[in-house]
């Protein structure tokens, strides 16, 4: 069993029947906990992306992790056996994509046995996927693994990517700017209906003047006519 600081959350097996090409943002680690040194790896563009590390520096970095001080990114656990060539793939996914996102640990599976057994790890290679969202458990993978299927963990299990991010905003816009659209309608066809309005109330509040000038006619004879008989 792990230390209790540096215990994962549960697990949770990942299937590749349902893997698929996704775009992915990285990010770069932060430093190890309680000083260890984690030593880049060749492979890691930039030379700390991917990094090898003990049991011991693994636990700690783990610790670190699970207690929210390196919530800010991805954490991908690696246990293989140095002949293995999953660390290929992982530096091609890596390479393909901005940083500051994942932080790969390499950790030899053949030196720290009894690390990978407290772990639970059968087989190789396995990678153990600890995500940013504390709500989400820890997800493993085990066999050969293509930067692809890798990106499909993340992305589909851990966290939405940029490109489903990017849609999912775009779409957010857009209905934003319908119900801009559709409350711009009502508020026109409400100034309409005003307007109409407007002009009956002042069609009805006018005087008729057709009216008017054929009551003053009226008038004016009316006077004429008594003026004549006064003479």
């Amino acid at each position: 069993m792990l230390p209790r600081a540096a215990q994962l959350p549960s697990q949770q097996p990942y299937s590749r029947r349902h893997c698929r090409s996704s775009v992915l943002p990285l990010r770069a680690p932060a430093p190890s906990a309680l000083g260890l040194g984690v030593r880049p790896s060749a492979l890691s563009p930039g030379g700390g992306a991917i990094s090898h590390a003990t049991a011991e520096e693994a636990l700690a970095l783990i610790a670190q992790h699970t207690e929210g001080a390196g919530r800010s990114r991805h954490l991908c656990l690696l246990m293989t056996a140095s002949w293995q060539l999953v660390q290929k793939e992982l530096a091609k996914l890596v390479a393909l994509r901005p940083r500051n996102d994942l932080h790969v640990l390499c950790v030899d599976a053949d030196a720290h046995k009894q690390f990978t057994s407290s772990l639970q790890v059968n087989s190789l290679p396995t990678l153990l996927f600890i995500g940013k969202d504390a709500s989400k458990p820890c997800i493993s993978v085990t066999g050969p693994m293509s930067a692809a299927m890798i990106r499909d963990v993340l992305d589909t299990k851990m966290e939405l990517s940029e490109l489903a991010a990017a849609r999912l905003e775009s779409s957010k816009l857009q209905e934003e700017q319908g119900e801009q659209k559709a409350v711009g309608f009502s508020l026109h066809g409400e100034l309409r209906r005003f307007r109409t309005l407007a002009a009956h109330l002042t069609a009805l509040l006018q005087p008729d003047k057709a009216g008017m000038a054929q009551a003053a006619a009226g008038a004016v004879s009316v006077a004429s006519s008594e003026c004549g008989e006064a003479v």
